[in-house]
C-alpha cells in the first residue's frame, strides 16, 4: 500500500508515492488516495536451509521471550 502525496519532499519514503509517478500506475490517482500494489514474487522458492534458519530464529525469539517473563515472575521472591 503507498499513499499518493502531492509533495515535493516525501513523509516515508518507504509507504508514500509522489503523483506523477502514481499516476503511471493509475491515471486516475490523486493525492491523499491509497494505492494497493502486488509484490508477491512469481515464485516464491525457499529452500529447506533458508526454512529451518527462520524456524531456528524464530524459536530463538520465544525462548528468549519466555526467560524474560519467567525471571520477572520469581525476581521478587528472593
Amino acid at each position: 500500500m503507498d499513499i499518493v502525496a502531492d509533495k515535493d519532499e516525501l513523509e516515508d519514503e518507504e509507504t508514500n508515492i509522489h503523483v506523477k509517478n502514481a499516476k503511471k500506475h493509475r491515471k486516475d490517482a490523486k493525492a491523499g488516495e491509497q494505492l494497493f500494489f502486488d509484490i508477491t514474487p512469481d515464485s516464491l522458492e525457499l529452500s529447506r536451509i533458508a526454512a529451518q534458519a527462520a524456524g531456528q530464529t524464530i524459536k530463538q525469539q520465544l525462548k528468549g521471550i519466555e526467560r524474560e517473563r519467567f525471571y520477572e515472575k520469581f525476581q521478587n521472591k528472593e
